[in-house]
């Protein structure tokens, strides 16, 4: 009987952390604001061509998508020089180089680099980006390599199929922090086209 009552108490420890989990990811995500675009073509019925406005980033690379996101999530949260709090505003951009990860969170509108707070870390670079045409192809669930290059080569192949340029690296869209539960991460692989 002890051995059954410890097994149903771990049980629902199990079961408070995931539901904990789970619920945190969700609050992030309800409380995101997302960034506004407007959708110029769809291709293939799955890709779609959108034009996004002038926008600021601040950007780190590192060793790994969690240490990159805590600096970032840090930053908009106050780690700044002035101490201000900014909204997390959706989708947040990565890249893989190498063994290195580049993450990018967009600044709310009004800010621009030269008047964004300064951050206190200073491995994070705010950059502004110029309006920009960007391709996307939307994916469910954990974007590791195996699936980002798979969604990768099937909107370079319908992008070459319709005779679209593209510019530049293909890069993620996440419409979720990285250690969210994978039923709740809604990604895009991206790429800018001319």
């Amino acid at each position: 009987m002890e051995k059954s009552g410890v097994a149903f108490g771990l049980l629902i420890v199990a079961v408070v952390l995931v539901a904990g989990w789970y619920l945190a990811s969700v609050a992030i995500v309800r409380d995101a604001v997302m960034v506004n675009y407007s959708v110029v073509e769809t291709v293939d019925q799955e890709v779609e061509i959108r034009q996004y406005s002038y926008m600021t980033l601040a950007s780190i690379s590192s060793d790994s998508l969690d240490s990159a996101f805590t600096a970032l999530s840090r930053y908009i949260m106050g780690n700044n020089e002035d101490n201000t709090r900014m909204d997390m505003i959706l989708p947040l951009i990565s890249q893989s180089e190498g063994e290195r990860v580049n993450m990018s969170f967009i600044l709310p509108e009004g800010y621009r680099r030269d008047n964004a707070p300064q951050p206190l870390n200073s491995d994070i670079v705010i950059s502004d980006i110029p309006s920009r045409k960007v391709a996307v192809l939307g994916f469910s669930g954990y974007a590791g390599d195996s699936a980002y290059e798979e969604q990768r080569g099937r909107l370079e192949s319908s992008l070459r199929g319709h005779r679209v340029q593209t510019q530049g690296d293909y890069f993620l869209f996440r419409y979720a922090p990285p250690r969210s539960p994978p039923v709740l991460m809604r990604n895009e692989v991206a790429v800018e086209v001319t």
